[in-house]
């Protein structure tokens, strides 16, 4: 919940602007909000970049979703379990590793050498091959399935304190500076 500081010369032009006109008035204050997810977005990302060796485009438009409609503002997380070669890996394609095993760090520092993992193309049913890593789940050999780790969702962080007070003036400024450049 937000916290404004308003002056009364600024709180009666948010007034008379919702009264003459509501559609520009719900269009300033979601660019406002806008500004301020953005800010909220660009921390997350950073912070999982900072702890966790994804590649670049998990990352992009489809792992962390905004949205801004009606005066609210949400970030969204996929919550799809990621798979695992979209992290760090010994082996980057498929390739024969003779008397070694792949070894993955998820998190930065963290390297973990999983015996049962490997490089294939897989056919389910209805689909393409797909190539990707996976895991021998039995002794038959058609017993495979791939590789998957954590979400984007698992790996962000919630709002600190101080991000919610630097949300606050940013949220605040934005729409102080919107006010201030529309004419009644």
């Amino acid at each position: 919940m937000f916290k404004l500081n308003l002056n009364e010369a600024e709180l009666q032009k948010i007034e008379t602007l919702y009264k003459r006109v509501p559609a520009k008035a719900e269009k300033i204050l979601n660019s406002a909000l806008r500004k301020a997810i953005n800010y909220v977005a660009k921390e997350n990302k950073g912070y999982i970049q900072s702890t966790y060796t994804p590649s670049t485009d998990l990352l992009g438009a489809k792992g962390l979703k905004k949205q801004v409609k009606n005066g609210e503002a949400i970030l969204l997380a996929s919550s799809k379990r990621n798979k695992l070669e979209n992290f760090d890996s010994s082996s980057k394609t498929p390739e024969r590793l003779r008397d070694q095993h792949i070894q993955v760090a998820i998190k930065k520092g963290n390297k973990v050498t999983m015996r049962t993992l490997f490089w294939a193309f897989y056919k389910s049913e209805g689909k393409r091959f797909k190539l990707g890593l996976y895991f021998r789940n039995g002794e038959d050999k058609n017993h495979i399935t791939p590789a998957r780790t954590v979400s984007i969702l698992q790996m962000s962080t919630p709002v600190t304190e101080e991000q919610e007070q630097k949300l606050q003036e940013i949220f605040e400024k934005e729409l102080i500076k919107k006010l201030s450049k529309e004419t009644l």
